[in-house]
């Protein structure tokens, strides 16, 4: 069991933002295009609690400028980077520092914006999260699920302001997808643990959904399931699981016995039929192997290339 603990929380030790943390990426950066723009929007500061009253204000703001530096923002001017550019979350997974979430989003960019056309800017987020160690393998692994759900929910308060205009699509990886979907889930009127999301009107993102060796259960996108209305906000959604990940084969350690992995599993083909979208799904095994490891999928270029597509609507039919 702990060997699978360890498996799942990959991470560094916590360190200060600043710009330094896109030096050493996994790849030489391609330059920003000038009309790009890369936020990071923390969380880690908030409470864990699901339920607490949620305001997007509360949220910390990043705005990483064409050279790498770090400067703060606030929510009016990450809402106004919103007009006439695509949108585009990354959920990192468990055990990533504040200064690791900026480098890897970084890094995360750059493979979308590489496929991205020159026709459609993009506001690149990425969403930073309390997923830091805790002590205790067994104790930090539930501890991080139980946090996904709060993340649900303040991700689902910055999505209610998404521009009903503009183009979105979310990449969520390991615990980043409960993360994603929960979120999408609350935005169409859902609750988790009892509780919905306040919001002054409806919301249709239309998204582009790529979760990438989900941490959540297989049934949770089901009729029924936990995020059963996540659907509704997806336009298409591109699973990139792994038939051999050592770590979600064990999924039920978190999610209890008889609970499998979305990551681990898929899909089953009836919810695909179902959910009145575009589902491709693709067993990434061969290209990764056994580890639950995020810069595996993005050292990898037929997988961190399908993430990308993904994430800008693109789906390929090789990746049913």
């Amino acid at each position: 069991m702990n060997a699978w603990i360890r498996t799942l929380m990959i991470g560094s030790t916590m360190s200060a933002v600043s710009a330094t943390v896109f030096a050493g990426t996994e790849q030489t950066p391609t330059p920003q295009r000038s009309e790009d723009r890369i936020w990071v929007i923390s969380t880690r500061h908030l409470t864990s609690k699901p339920g607490a009253p949620v305001d997007v204000n509360d949220f910390t703001y990043i705005r990483v400028s064409l050279d790498g530096e770090c400067d703060s923002g606030d929510f009016e001017q990450f809402k106004a980077d919103g007009v006439g550019r695509r949108t585009c979350v990354f959920v990192h997974g468990n055990r990533v520092s504040a200064s690791y979430a900026i480098k890897r989003g970084r890094r995360v960019y750059e493979d979308v914006r590489s496929v991205a056309p020159d026709s459609e800017s993009l506001r690149f987020v990425v969403w930073s999260w309390p997923s830091t160690r805790i002590k205790g393998l067994v104790r930090d692994a539930r501890m991080k699920a139980q946090k996904t759900t709060a993340q649900s929910f303040y991700l689902g308060a910055l999505l209610s302001h998404q521009p009903v205009d503009e183009s979105f699509g979310g990449i969520g990886f390991s615990f980043g997808a409960p993360i994603i979907c929960g979120a999408m889930h609350l935005v169409s009127g859902g609750e988790i643990c009892g509780y919905s999301l306040p919001m002054e009107k409806k919301v249709r993102l239309k998204a582009d959904v790529v979760l990438m060796a989900g941490a959540m259960g297989a049934r949770w996108l089901a009729p029924g399931g936990r995020y059963d209305l996540a659907f509704q906000q997806m336009e298409q959604l591109l699973l990139l699981r792994n038939s051999t990940d050592s770590a979600l084969k064990r999924y039920w350690v978190v999610g209890g016995r008889g609970v499998s992995a979305l990551g681990y599993v898929g899909l089953s083909p009836r919810v695909a039929r179902i959910s009145g979208m575009e589902v491709r799904q693709c067993d990434v095994a061969r290209a990764i192997g056994r580890e639950h490891t995020a810069s595996l999928y993005l050292n990898s270029r037929y997988v961190s290339r399908l993430m990308a597509e993904g994430a800008l609507g693109v789906f390929p039919e090789n990746s049913r």
